[in-house]
């Protein structure tokens, strides 16, 4: 049976309770799965409270992690991590440019572990073979049987292309989401820092004070703050690490507090006052582009407008009328 019959037979309404039965189990799941996500979230939220209670505080969180999440040494995990990171050291890229460029694009997506390229290129392979055994199933299974060799090969060439480009995909989600999520959180640093900063404590204790105080709000942009302290106490001068932190956020308001921070050292100015000067400008673009979102909102309610409200509209008034031009017609 292929897959013309099958919707041959749903259209004459012969299968019609395996396709209740389907679409009850996706419903299931999909409410499960729900479930799930609640319960995880409700308790991320205890053990956050529980920590904030409690006045747990760690001088360093999760500048060692892997995704923003503490790094497990289990026996297991390690043996796999392993596994994967001798597979992906055969193949991966051993431009030094290329390796650089990669580097600090884990480096963006908050991985900073030393392994991590050759993990990455290790699930690239497992995944263009996986779905490649995959895609050789489907080719010799009913459902294929009847199509051309080319149309089988290009099955499988395409699985593998989705494979092998799947990883990238997800780092440049990873990338943006970690990108978007600090960005949200600096204009309440930016705050922070300035009160810090105008109290009396030097830039470094500001920004590991501040890196404190936004732990539990917003953890990347902590962990960025506190690599920056970490890198000052390894010696190196603080326009460097001012620039390496730039590069790793690649945000254009972080970028210009870097630039900002770097003139002020270089000059001998006020930092207080430049950081002062520099929250007034940055508050009044936020207040701008709330403005330029607002402007914009009325032209991106025309399709939502045109595609749902209006036939709703056009239902409610015309759908009486209808109706009974219909009964007059038809009792004729």
């Amino acid at each position: 049976m292929n897959v013309s019959q099958i919707l041959d037979d749903l259209a004459a309404g012969n299968n019609i309770p395996i396709l209740l039965v389907g679409l009850v189990s996706v419903c299931l799941v999909i409410v499960i799965l729900n479930l799930f996500y609640v319960i995880k979230k409700q308790q991320n939220r205890a053990k956050l409270r529980r920590k904030v209670q409690v006045g747990e505080h760690d001088q360093y969180p999760s500048l060692y992690s892997v995704g923003g999440a503490s790094v497990d040494y289990d026996q297991e995990t390690d043996k796999v991590k392993r596994f994967v990171g001798r597979l992906g050291e055969k193949i991966s890229d051993k431009d030094e440019k290329r390796q650089s460029y990669e580097r600090l694009r884990f480096l963006q997506a908050g991985y900073r572990s030393s392994n991590i390229k050759n993990i990455f290129w290790g699930v690239k392979l497992l995944l263009m073979v996986g779905l490649v055994l995959l895609g050789i199933l489907l080719v010799s299974s009913n459902l294929l049987t009847t199509q051309t060799l080319p149309v089988k090969l290009v099955v499988v060439l395409v699985l593998a292309f989705i494979g092998f480009y799947l990883p990238d995909a997800v780092l440049k989600l990873k990338i943006s989401s970690r990108k978007s999520q600090i960005v949200e959180g600096f204009p309440d640093a930016l705050d922070l820092l300035v009160v810090c900063v105008e109290a009396g404590l030097g830039l470094e204790s500001a920004i590991h004070r501040v890196a404190g105080e936004m732990k539990y709000k917003n953890k990347p942009l902590s962990d960025e703050f506190e690599l920056f302290n970490l890198e000052i106490s390894a010696g190196k001068f603080r326009r460097d690490a001012l620039r390496d932190m730039g590069e790793r956020i690649n945000a254009e308001d972080v970028n210009s507090l870097v630039t900002l921070l770097i003139q002020t050292d270089q000059l001998g100015t006020s930092v207080a006052k430049a950081m002062r000067v520099y929250s007034d400008t940055f508050r009044t673009k936020r207040y701008m582009r709330a403005e330029e979102k607002a402007a914009k909102l009325t032209v991106k309610l025309v399709i939502p407008l045109i595609l749902f409200i209006f036939p709703s509209i056009f239902v409610v008034l015309m759908g009486p009328a209808a109706i009974r031009i219909f009964e007059i017609f038809a009792n004729k």
